[in-house]
C-alpha cells in the first residue's frame, strides 16, 4: 500500500511483505548465521521425528544466493511440515519439534531462541494479522506470515503461495502450488468454515489426548480451485503460547 513507501520500520516492512528491505540486508549476516536461525525455528536440519519429513535446506552458496535466501527465495528449500515447524516455534517462543508418540521426541540441535528474540519475531507476525498481509485472518489466527515463491525458467515463471500463521492452540502452514500470492490464495485454506483448520481442529477432538498432542495431518484445502495442488499442515505446540523457495523475481512490498 502507498502507507508502506518510503522510509519505513521493520515492522511494517514485514507486515507488508516488503522484500527489498530484507535483501537489502544480506550484506548485515552471514549465510551461516542465517542457516543458524533457521535452526532455531525447527528448518534446515534433516531430524529423525519418527515419521517420513522434510525440514527443508538453508544454505545459501555465494552474496547473490544469500540475498534471494534472505526472503526465502535462491537456495532455500521449504515443506509444509517445516513452515508450519517454524510457526509453532515462534507461537511457544522455543524451538518446537512435531512427534507422534510420547518420549520418542527428537531434540533440537540448534541455539534455542532468546526470549528477546521471540518477542521479536511474535510481535512482527501480530502486526502481520492486525495490520498486514493476513488480515483476512483476524479473529482465526494471533500471528501469521505470507509468503510467495517464484520458480520455473525466465519468461515463464510460476507462483507457489505460503501462509504460515498460529493461535493459542495450533500452528499452520497453507501451501498452494499454483497460487496467486500467499495473502489471497494460501490465506483462504486458514480462514472459517469450510475451512483445513477447523476441519483439522474437529478430527483432533475426536482423538484420544495422547494422540492429538503429537498428531500431524494434511487437510486438503476446499477454497482453492481443484486443479491447484494444495495442502495444509497443522500441529499443535505446547504452552506456555507466547522463508519459499527456488529462484525467480522480487515482488515490491505488499505483493504477497
Amino acid at each position: 500500500p502507498s502507507s508502506a513507501l518510503g522510509r519505513i520500520p521493520l515492522t511494517t516492512a514485514f507486515a507488508q511483505s516488503c522484500n527489498t528491505a530484507f535483501a537489502g540486508a544480506a550484506g548485515t549476516v552471514t549465510g551461516e548465521q542465517l542457516h543458524a536461525a533457521a535452526g532455531s525455528l525447527g528448518v534446515g536440519t534433516d531430524y529423525d521425528v519418527g515419521f517420513t519429513s522434510n525440514f527443508g535446506t538453508v544454505e545459501p552458496g555465494n552474496s547473490i544466493d544469500l540475498a534471494a535466501s534472505m526472503i526465502g527465495q535462491g537456495q532455500v528449500t521449504m515443506s509444509p511440515l517445516g513452515m508450519a515447524t517454524v510457526a509453532a516455534s515462534i507461537g511457544a517462543g522455543r524451538t518446537v519439534l512435531p512427534w507422534l508418540v510420547k518420549g520418542e521426541e527428537a531434540t533440537p540441535t540448534a541455539a534455542p531462541l532468546t526470549a528477546s528474540e521471540a518477542q521479536s519475531l511474535q510481535a512482527l507476525m501480530t502486526a502481520t494479522v492486525t495490520s498486514g498481509t493476513g488480515r483476512s485472518l483476524q479473529g482465526l489466527m494471533t500471528g501469521a506470515k505470507t509468503g510467495t515463491a517464484q520458480w520455473g525458467q525466465t519468461g515463464a515463471l510460476q507462483t507457489s503461495a505460503w501462509m504460515i500463521a498460529y493461535n493459542d492452540r495450533y500452528a499452520v502452514a497453507s501451501f498452494v502450488e499454483g497460487g496467486d500470492s500467499g495473502g489471497t490464495t494460501a490465506a483462504a485454506l486458514d480462514r472459517g468454515p469450510p475451512n483445513a483448520v477447523n476441519s483439522f481442529r474437529s478430527h483432533c477432538k475426536t482423538r484420544s489426548p495422547a494422540a492429538s498432542q503429537g498428531h500431524t495431518r494434511f487437510a486438503s484445502g476446499s477454497a482453492v480451485p481443484p486443479n491447484r495442488a494444495s495442502a495444509v499442515q497443522t500441529m499443535p505446540h505446547a504452552p506456555p503460547f507466547r522463508p519459499e523457495s527456488l529462484s525467480g523475481r522480487t515482488p515490491p512490498c505488499g505483493e504477497e
